[in-house]
C-alpha cells in the first residue's frame, strides 16, 4: 500500500507528462503502424489502471473498465487531433529529445562546473 500512497501523491504531475512522452516515443520508432498503435493502447491501459487505483483504491470491474476505456479513448483522440494540426511533430519531438544532448567535459569547464 505504500506504493499506492506514493503514486497517489505524484500521479497528478507524472501522468500528463509521461503518457504523451511514451506515445510520441512509439510514434517516432520505425515500428509498423499496428505495433505503434498496440504500444499506445497498452500504455494508455496501464495509465488507466493506475489512475483507477489512485482514485478509488480497489475499484470494481465496471469502474476499472470505464477508467481504462476513457484513458485509451482520450489518448487516441488527443494524439490524432494534435497530429492533424502538426503539434506532435514539434513539441512532443522536443520533449522526446529533452536531455539527450551529450555535453563534453571541455564545455563543462567553460561554464565553470
Amino acid at each position: 500500500m505504500q506504493f499506492l500512497a506514493l503514486l497517489a501523491h505524484y500521479w497528478p504531475a507524472l501522468s500528463p507528462l509521461a503518457l504523451p512522452y511514451l506515445v510520441q516515443f512509439a510514434a517516432s520508432r520505425s515500428w509498423q503502424s499496428g505495433q505503434k498503435l498496440a504500444f499506445a493502447i497498452a500504455v494508455s491501459a496501464l495509465f488507466g489502471l493506475l489512475g483507477a487505483l489512485v482514485a478509488s483504491g480497489m475499484p470494481s470491474a465496471a469502474v476499472l473498465t470505464v477508467w481504462i476505456g476513457a484513458v485509451i479513448l482520450g489518448t487516441q483522440v488527443t494524439f490524432r487531433a494534435f497530429k492533424a494540426i502538426g503539434l506532435t511533430s514539434s513539441w512532443l519531438d522536443a520533449l522526446l529529445a529533452f536531455g539527450s544532448e551529450v555535453v563534453s567535459p571541455a564545455a563543462l569547464k567553460q561554464v565553470g562546473r
